[in-house]
């Protein structure tokens, strides 16, 4: 059978697709939730959060500056892991809770997985994407101006 029949035309095909999907990310949550050994600080860099606290200044009307903390004074702890399927690839919603003194935001990443010569052939490779916008993080820096 011609391949690009079977991968639009036959349902029972995409069925099963879709399940392979849903059965790996369930078993990937499982093995995350068991298995996980979070290096805080290097996830907390993602967020240009470092060792040493620095200042950031923005303008858009008004200026701001702002004391952005060290990772030091930060915490970060994965709050829930989350699959989706919306059609037959793996989507993997990833939410963290980062805290300080000044406040704590939720922050979601969402890996896609797929595979490079379509779906289940070729070598699987993950996108990561940052779901929200960064500016949210403010509530966590101290207000200098």
């Amino acid at each position: 059978m011609d391949k690009r029949y079977l991968e639009k035309k036959d349902l029972l095909y995409e069925k099963l697709k879709k399940e392979c999907s849903l059965r790996a990310g369930e078993n990937l949550k499982d093995f995350v939730r068991n298995n996980l050994n979070l290096d805080g600080k290097k996830l907390l860099e993602i967020f240009q959060i470092y060792d040493k606290p620095y200042y950031y200044g923005k303008s858009s009307g008004t200026v701001h500056i702002y004391e952005v903390p060290s990772n030091d004074e930060c915490e970060i702890e994965l709050v829930d892991i989350e699959i989706k399927v919306p059609q037959s690839q793996l989507n993997v919603y990833f939410t963290f809770k980062i805290s300080n003194d000044n406040g704590s935001n939720d922050v979601v990443f969402r890996v896609e997985c797929r595979y490079s010569h379509g779906q289940l052939k070729g070598i699987p490779e993950a996108k990561l994407y940052y779901t929200d916008n960064v500016n949210h993080l403010q509530n966590l820096y101290k207000v200098i101006i």
